[in-house]
């Protein structure tokens, strides 16, 4: 029986192990653009979760749209939980805020909006938190000037989540 419990913590200290080198495998950036601080051509990489402790509540503002405080490299922006939105989408003046400054080369990627086609610069977040909660390795675009008017939290933030809901009319994010 000792044998057996030792054979399995020896199993799951080596699963341990090998989870944490496969989370921690430092994938190099791609070339940069001369004027782009931190823009990065984005490649599939492994989904990493959000963590954090409790939950963020986030009431709806008076036409019913959630708006939360954004963390982004240490800068607080407002930003519209978007569910339709598949990445978090910065406007062009809260990217100049965060440091990134993309060349007019640099909008290269098709992406569909409310007002039509339009073309963004891809970029990769290090970490965005709300509340309590933090995510890393957040794919963002970057919208050119006055293509939207609030910058917009989208599902490649929210699905690293381990949830989220709306009970009582409250939109509850979940690590």
């Amino acid at each position: 029986m000792l044998g057996n419990a030792l054979k399995l913590a020896v199993l799951l200290c080596v699963a341990a192990v090998a989870a944490v080198a496969l989370l921690s495998r430092h994938v190099p950036d791609a070339p940069r653009a001369s004027n782009v601080a931190r823009s990065v051509q984005v490649a599939p990489q492994p989904a990493t979760r959000a963590f954090g402790y409790g939950r963020v509540e986030l009431r709806p503002d008076r036409a019913g749209h959630y708006t939360a405080d954004v963390e982004v490299g240490g800068r607080t922006l407002s930003m519209l939980v978007d569910t339709g939105a598949s990445v978090v989408a910065l406007r062009y003046e809260d990217a100049r805020k965060l440091g990134f400054t993309p060349a007019d080369g640099d909008y290269k990627v098709q992406i569909s909006t409310a007002n039509g086609i339009i073309k963004a610069a891809e970029l990769q977040l290090p970490e965005v938190r709300i509340g309590t909660i933090r995510a890393t390795d957040v794919r963002a675009m970057v919208l050119p000037p006055g293509a939207t008017e609030k910058s917009l939290l989208g599902m490649s933030f929210l699905r690293k989540l381990g949830g989220f809901e709306i009970a009582s009319g409250n939109l509850i994010l979940k690590p």
